[in-house]
């Protein structure tokens, strides 16, 4: 027998201890819990998985709870990914109990979807840093100006989708699961810290950029304008990093990506 999904509309959980007084109650109510998921088999066995956002950092990959239950849903074992998950007691796991349990005989299916959307806390994020306005667009441009030297500009970036590795990693993912998708939004959330010789190729390439704008602007007689964190107006979750903006008659006429690959660093340039 396949297996069977359930996304709402869940039956109570009777846990195998006493749930302590607001433990991860406050977590639930401030809709750190989603994507939770119930797999039933035909042989009785039940397991629902859900993720709880962290406390401590809204940014971090989110802790992922796994209840098991018997036909009569008693919660037979309970796992977490927190530091005190093996304990089956924390308060993520609690907390994903009292979602399932609110969520108890109420059908959904006359109302609009709400599995999937953004917890509170994540639309909190969003209306205040992310959906910003044309002036606070222009602040973030300006303030930003040197871009992977400034502590702002890794900010607001960190937060949007820019066009860069993470629009790859987007167009070349084919794991459309919610395990799937949610790994590849905390992919783009957790960028790794380029070490070994990655570091030196990122530093070679920041060393000689200038002097290859100054070349460039030299070689066609052209105006390239300093260029900040660029937030698109309509879709503010997205932004970009151009290496400059080429400015003709007193107007930004298109935008200039340099490269310096450390691999030409030996080769002979003309110019």
């Amino acid at each position: 027998m396949n297996n069977l999904v359930i996304k709402y509309g869940f039956q109570s959980i009777i846990p195998n201890f006493i749930l302590p007084n607001n433990k991860g109650l406050n977590l639930n109510q401030s809709g750190h819990v989603f994507n939770v998921e119930e797999h039933r088999l035909g042989n009785s066995f039940c397991k629902i998985i859900g993720f709880v956002v962290r406390q401590t950092s809204v940014t971090l990959e989110p802790y992922k709870v796994e209840l098991e239950l018997d036909d009569a849903r008693n919660l037979k074992y309970a796992s977490c990914q927190c530091p005190a998950g093996s304990g089956s007691r924390c308060k993520h796991i609690v907390v994903v109990i009292a979602y399932v349990n609110s969520e108890d005989g109420t059908s959904k299916t006359d109302e609009p979807q709400q599995w999937g959307k953004p917890s509170k806390m994540e639309q909190t994020i969003y209306h205040q840093e992310v959906n910003v306005n044309e002036e606070i667009i222009k602040q973030i441009f300006n303030q930003t100006l040197n871009q992977y030297n400034d502590k702002l500009w890794s900010h607001h970036r960190k937060i949007r989708i820019s066009a860069s590795l993470k629009a790859h990693k987007i167009k070349v993912s084919r794991n459309t699961s919610i395990d799937g998708q949610t790994r590849l939004a905390m992919s783009l959330i957790n960028e790794n810290t380029i070490t070994g010789q990655g570091l030196s190729n990122v530093l070679y390439g920041s060393q000689t950029e200038k002097k290859a704008i100054e070349i460039f602007s030299t070689m066609f007689n052209l105006k390239v304008l300093k260029c900040g964190l660029v937030v698109h107006k309509d879709q503010p979750w997205l932004c970009a990093s151009p290496d400059g903006l080429i400015i003709k008659n007193n107007k930004i006429n298109s935008a200039l990506e340099i490269k310096c690959p450390i691999s030409c660093k030996k080769k002979k340039t003309y110019y």
